[in-house]
């Protein structure tokens, strides 16, 4: 990936990661919101994410944000201009049937197996392809986010596990969420 003017305009310093996972379709649900600080005054900027997901909206200071699809490349025209040092964020909400892995972790996407018992077992492979495979991201690794904050929700019985450490779990008549705080770049 190139880091073009529309992704070397802003720098992430914090992701917080939404997502519903639904195994019984193979379908995923969430939004992102992604915490940045302008470089250079800006009024577009780049985000990522694999065709194949929806986007369902854009927002920022409380308005709707416009944008055009460039096969991944997801190019957002923000309300107004963004001064060079000025912190925002914007939130992308999506959802999708992200690519199934055929050889993880050679060749990413999503694993959905059962276990022994036929209990749902889902997990994801990205490294190569990059986390805009299944969330909206800035996705080039000279940018990483300084911290993530993950809340996987997931069906009865499931537990929603992640990269850093397990912040807080929530159960809902059954559905759980489960929240993971990563301090470290990824």
């Amino acid at each position: 990936a190139r880091n073009t003017k529309y992704r070397s305009c802003f720098d992430v310093y914090h992701n917080e990661l939404h997502v519903k996972v639904v195994p019984s379709k193979k379908f995923i649900s969430g939004k992102v919101i992604i915490s940045a600080k302008a470089v250079t005054d800006f009024d577009t900027l780049q985000i990522d994410l694999y065709k194949n997901m929806k986007i369902i909206g854009i927002q920022s200071e409380n308005s709707v944000l416009t944008y055009t699809r460039e096969e991944g490349a997801v190019f957002v025209k923000m309300s107004r201009i963004i001064k060079a040092e000025e912190k925002f964020s914007i939130t992308v909400d999506y959802e999708g049937t992200p690519i199934s892995a055929k050889r993880p972790p050679w060749d990413g996407g999503f694993v959905w197996k059962k276990d022994k018992d036929g209990n749902p077992w889902v997990g994801v492979a990205c490294e190569t392809e990059g986390s805009s495979m299944w969330w909206p991201s800035k996705d080039i690794m000279s940018d990483e986010a300084d911290s993530t904050d993950v809340f996987i929700t997931v069906p009865p019985n499931l537990i929603g596990v992640s990269n850093g450490v397990l912040k807080d779990s929530v159960n809902n008549y059954g559905i759980s969420t489960y929240h993971w705080h990563i301090s470290y770049p990824i």
